[in-house]
């Protein structure tokens, strides 16, 4: 169904639109779902091909797409160029954005999750803390997304490095985190026996 729409908009807007982009970027994923990896990644370098002619190399978009290929094929070949895409699509968000923005925070996890794939577990810490840095300043200790960084993110890492203290300091301080600002939010206090 998905390359009927592609072929409908080869044909109505040409090969060159950002409609046409955006039908290569959906095929993308779900050919990668079905193992098909190198014909997703032809979809993938058509999408970001178009991008970068119609909207340029530095335009946010073009780093959106850039992102676009799935965790699920773990092939060298993709995570070495999503790696090489997300170090890009950091570089546009912080130009665009600034270091500070809640977009830049995670362009880092996603570099910090690719290099997690490829086993490079230092690197991929240091650009987890980098984001969950941004996320606290911009977001709040407290703030489900600061959580997921905290438990998700760091301390899968430190887990799979063998500091379990560590990884079990940081998952018990995401779920407080996470809790607190529940309840923060809805009004609802826990009574508690002394």
């Amino acid at each position: 169904m998905l390359q009927k729409a592609l072929a409908v908009y080869k044909k109505v807007v040409g090969i060159s639109h950002i409609n046409t982009a955006a039908a290569c970027n959906t095929i993308c994923p779900i050919l990668q779902d079905m193992g098909e990896t190198n014909e997703a990644l032809k979809y993938f370098r058509r999408a970001l091909a178009i991008h970068r002619q119609i909207l340029g190399e530095d335009h946010e978009d073009t780093g959106r797409v850039m992102i676009t290929l799935e965790w699920s094929s773990t092939t060298k070949m993709i995570l070495k160029e999503r790696c090489k895409c997300c170090k890009k699509c950091l570089a546009i968000r912080i130009n665009a954005l600034g270091e500070d923005h809640a977009d830049t925070a995670e362009s880092y996890n996603n570099i910090g999750s690719t290099m997690y794939a490829m086993n490079e577990l230092e690197r991929a810490l240091t650009m987890t803390e980098r984001a969950l840095a941004v996320e606290v300043k911009v977001l709040g200790e407290g703030h489900p997304v600061t959580a997921i960084s905290y438990n998700k993110n760091i301390g899968k890492i430190l887990y799979t490095i063998g500091d379990l203290d560590a990884a079990l300091d940081i998952c018990i301080r995401s779920n407080k985190d996470r809790h607190d600002h529940h309840y923060a939010n809805t009004g609802m206090t826990i009574i508690t026996q002394a």
